[in-house]
């Protein structure tokens, strides 16, 4: 055995044990993002100001799209890449470093609707109304808090340096 032979021979050990590190990495790290999730941020997120049937349900917990956390580890470069769903990335993106979203103004049709003690008010009206009027509505914003989900904690990473170790 030459001298090559042991160096190749190390050296392909050596890269065993760090292709293993890397899959300790790529699970730690994909349950602290999950913890993240389970726990409302850390540090706690700003809530949501949801209405109606959402109303109550934990931040960025409603459909479970951004807690799909998927991962790619690249044993060549030795680094593991983590990302969220397809359908999730641009809403990701926004959550992640906060949004501002300019809304235009639009048309919304509206008619009158008559009690039967004479009275009316002016109520939203679909298109297959009959008597509508349309208004412009004012523009607003839509200001998105950044709500950093794909944040290893100091915590966390002590807990994976732990595991790595052992």
């Amino acid at each position: 055995m030459t001298e090559q032979d042991v160096v190749d021979k190390l050296l392909k050990q050596v890269k065993g044990l760090l292709v293993k590190k890397l899959a300790i990495v790529e699970a730690e790290a994909k349950i602290s993002i999950q913890r993240n999730f389970e726990e409302g941020g850390r540090p706690k997120w700003i809530p949501s100001k949801k209405n109606g049937k959402l109303r109550g349900t934990k931040t960025l917990v409603v459909t479970g799209a951004l807690s799909e956390i998927s991962s790619t580890v690249d044993n060549e470069t030795l680094t593991v890449t983590l990302f969220t769903s397809p359908k999730a990335s641009a809403y990701a993106r926004a959550q992640q470093e906060g949004a501002t979203i300019n809304m235009p103004g639009r048309n919304i049709l509206f008619r009158s609707k008559r009690y039967k003690d004479g009275s009316q008010r002016t109520v939203f009206a679909g298109r297959r109304h009959k008597k509508t009027f349309e208004k412009v509505s004012k523009p607003y914003v839509i200001v998105i808090p950044a709500r950093p989900f794909m944040v290893i904690p100091p915590e966390d990473l002590q807990k994976i340096i732990e595991r790595i170790n052992q």
